[in-house]
C-alpha cells in the first residue's frame, strides 16, 4: 500500500488505546475491559492519495484519493473525495466522486455526488441534483414480492 499525502488529519478518541503497526499505517485500537477491541472512528483527509485497499470496522470519513476498495461499518464519502474501486459498508454517505460498485445495507447519494457503477443497496436516498449512472438492485426481496398481477377482466 501507497501513501502520499501534503497535509492529512486523523481524529481519534485515543482513551485507553493500543497502537498496532500494519505496514506504513499506524492504526489506532479501543482496548476493551474484557479484552476485545474495536477500530475507533477515523477520518483521512482531502490530500491523502493511496493505492491500496482500506478496512475500518467502525466509521470512517473519506476526503481523498484512492485507487482500490473501501470497506467500512459506516462510511462517509465526502465532496472532496475521488475513490476508483469498490465500495462496502453496513451504511454509506456519497457526496464525493465514486466510480466502482457500492454495496450497503443502507445507501445515502448527496447532491454533490457523482456515482458511475452498480448499486447493491436494502435501502437508497438520492438527493436531486446527484449524478448516478450504473445499475441499482436492491437487496432483499421486494415488498411488492407477494403483490400478484392484477389481472383485467374479459
Amino acid at each position: 500500500m501507497m501513501l502520499s499525502h501534503s497535509n492529512y488529519f486523523f481524529s481519534i478518541n485515543c482513551k485507553n488505546v493500543k497502537k498496532q503497526q500494519i505496514g506504513s499505517f499506524v492504526m489506532f485500537k479501543n482496548k476493551q475491559s474484557d479484552g476485545n477491541s474495536n477500530a475507533i472512528t477515523g477520518q483521512i483527509g482531502a490530500n491523502i492519495r493511496i493505492t491500496g485497499k482500506i478496512e475500518a470496522e467502525d466509521a470512517l470519513g473519506f476526503g481523498g484519493e484512492i485507487e482500490g476498495d473501501i470497506s467500512a461499518g459506516e462510511l462517509t464519502v465526502m465532496q472532496t473525495a475521488k475513490i476508483n474501486g469498490q465500495i462496502t459498508a453496513n451504511s454509506a454517505i456519497i457526496s464525493g466522486t465514486v466510480i466502482g460498485d457500492i454495496t450497503a445495507d443502507r445507501l445515502i447519494i448527496l447532491s454533490s455526488a457523482k456515482v458511475k457503477g452498480s448499486l447493491y443497496y436494502t435501502t437508497i436516498q438520492i438527493e436531486t441534483g446527484a449524478q448516478v449512472e450504473g445499475q441499482f438492485h436492491q437487496k432483499e426481496a421486494s415488498a411488492f414480492a407477494d403483490i400478484t398481477d392484477i389481472k383485467e377482466d374479459e
